[in-house]
């Protein structure tokens, strides 16, 4: 998956360098609006510049950017290892961290994201983030810690075509299990809404389990509320901020331009009802799960189907789908599901004695024996079931 489609994080791990401090060779490359320096080689370099180039071109179409007000030469940087990363943000900050960091300073030319060689999916949602505080920040320079950091949440999981060279949005419900528990109830442990639209960085700090998951709700409410008004509140407070004012001027200038004038007892029941609508991936497959156990069928497909959509690279959606069809008795529409499944990482031996069974049922005994032997040879649990149900048949 990550393969498809985040291929400048594919990084060549053979030209990592040794403990911060050594020689290490660095690579440069300009793109229209970045300046990266890479450790890892002059195509990553390159890739990397288009890639952010993509975010940077969708960003500033979204939040109507000047044209003349242009960013070039965002200062990128990545590091050959972890510890040369660390090192690196030692001298800067006397910090380190476990993922990208975009430092911010009053000096431009001081300012910079940085990150150091891994492929690992938490770093591709890492990476995004900090592109998009580095690219909005560019252009208002202290915005409201909900505004920078719900925004950055919301598009953690955007990718780039890698025909096309296109930003496409992809929805991250990371947090909306988290922020359905905390509304649970009367909502009592969530921050009044005055509080999240004015919250400093030691207020968000101070408020950090609560704080990330409010603001990527609130812009997500704000982006999706199917009431217009609603939309017009967030993009009247992106429309509010001043690129150089102070934190306290824009949050201010925010609130007076935006929230100041609408019912916020009402906004916040708004938002609780659509919090109750969204459902996550793990909700719709607790649900397909409990459903198909209770043998509701075409309620489990019905939630089964829509967690698929959500996150189409896991592998249980299709498995439990096939299940279904097993219970339908339409044997060759769970075997198509379990092979799927099977692509998408299913554990190899759970699907092949599932295609045995299925087999079995479709009275494909040979076929059925196969998959059963597969199973067996693959995993010892397996074993006896698999040997059992092939001495029925004859096959052992």
């Amino acid at each position: 998956m990550i393969r498809k489609m985040f291929p400048i994080l594919i990084l060549l791990l053979a030209a990592q360098g040794g403990a911060f401090g050594q020689d290490v060779k660095t690579y440069e490359a300009s793109s229209s609006h970045y300046q990266v320096v890479s450790e890892i080689s002059a195509a990553h370099a390159a890739e990397l510049g288009r890639y952010l180039d993509s975010l940077y071109d969708y960003f500033a179409s979204l939040f109507h950017f000047e044209a003349q007000r242009a960013a070039t030469g965002l200062r990128v940087r990545i590091l050959a290892n972890k510890e040369r990363y660390d090192g690196h943000l030692k001298s800067l900050i006397d910090q380190t961290r476990e993922d990208f960091i975009y430092l911010h300073y009053g000096n431009p030319g001081k300012r910079e994201l940085v990150g150091y060689a891994t492929d690992e999916e938490n770093f591709r949602v890492s990476l995004n983030h900090q592109a998009f505080v580095q690219i909005f920040r560019s252009f208002v320079s202290n915005p409201p810690l909900w505004i920078r950091e719900g925004f950055a949440v919301y598009f953690e999981k955007i990718s780039v075509d890698p025909g096309s060279h296109r930003a496409v949005y992809s929805e991250n419900l990371a947090w909306l299990d988290t922020l359905k528990d905390l509304a649970a109830g009367q909502g009592d442990r969530l921050l009044p809404l005055e509080t999240v639209l004015s919250l400093t960085n030691e207020g968000a700090r101070d408020n950090i389990e609560v704080f990330y998951p409010q603001a990527w709700g609130l812009v997500s409410f704000l982006m999706n509320s199917p009431k217009k008004e609603h939309n017009r509140l967030l993009w009247d407070a992106v429309a509010a901020l001043q690129p150089e004012a102070s934190l306290e001027d824009n949050i201010r200038r925010v609130y007076d331009r935006s929230f100041k004038w609408y019912d916020q007892d009402s906004l916040c029941e708004d938002f609780f009802v659509y919090l109750e609508g969204r459902r996550s991936f793990r909700s719709l497959l607790r649900e397909g799960m409990d459903a198909y156990t209770a043998g509701r069928l075409d309620e489990a497909e019905r939630a089964l189907t829509a967690a698929g959509e959500m996150e189409k690279d896991n592998f249980m959606p299709p498995y439990y789908r096939g299940l279904i069809e097993y219970a339908r008795k339409n044997y060759s529409s769970a075997e198509e599901l379990y092979k799927i499944a099977l692509e998408k990482g299913a554990q190899p031996s759970l699907i092949y004695y599932a295609l045995g069974i299925n087999a079995y049922a479709d009275r494909k005994p040979e076929e059925a024996v196969s998959y059963l032997k597969i199973a067996a040879e693959i995993d010892p649990e397996y074993r006896e079931k698999a040997e059992e149900l092939m001495g029925r048949m004859g096959g052992r």
